[in-house]
């Protein structure tokens, strides 16, 4: 809300959730790393999300650039919310993800409130896109295309080896 009262008209703001992309240290990438480091691990189960991939939500801002409604003038600035379409505990993410890269281990799924971390995340962080799309059109993804389209990125497969 800072930034909508110092940017009070003509722009958007963009939240997400559960980044990953080809170009940057995220959870896809570390859970590959640590996957390949150990026989078993420990990812939550009992927190849900809505992962973006960021490819997705370049296309996303594309499209709005692109839109007759963005480039009205003296409009208030708003807050949108862009994510995949559907929901996933990091347990099931990261399960597809070692599916993808074959990586065979164990898998225990754990309560969030198992793992000592310094940030408080909420149990739910599910975004509702209903807002973007209607205002933009812009198209939300199934979480599960957008991570084999991740895998199917030439610069992914190199960089991490697979």
């Amino acid at each position: 809300r800072s930034i909508q009262k110092i940017l009070s008209h003509n722009s958007i703001i963009i939240r997400t959730s559960g980044m990953y992309s080809e170009f940057s240290n995220n959870f896809v990438d570390k859970i590959i790393i640590f996957g390949r480091e150990h026989k078993e691990i420990k990812i939550v189960y009992d927190q849900i999300v809505s992962p973006t991939y960021a490819s997705d939500l370049a296309e996303a801002i594309i499209t709005i650039i692109n839109s007759k409604k963005f480039s009205k003038d003296n409009q208030k600035s708003q807050i949108y919310h862009y994510s995949s379409n559907n929901e996933v505990s990091w347990y099931d993410f990261a399960k597809e993800v070692f599916e993808l890269s074959n990586i065979k281990l164990k898998i225990h799924p754990t309560k969030l409130n198992e793992f000592s971390t310094i940030a408080k995340r909420p149990i739910y962080s599910v975004l509702d896109t209903d807002k973007i799309v209607l205002d933009y059109n812009v198209k939300t993804f199934d979480w599960k295309n957008s991570i084999k389209k991740l895998f199917a990125s030439e610069f992914f497969l190199n960089k991490l080896d697979i």
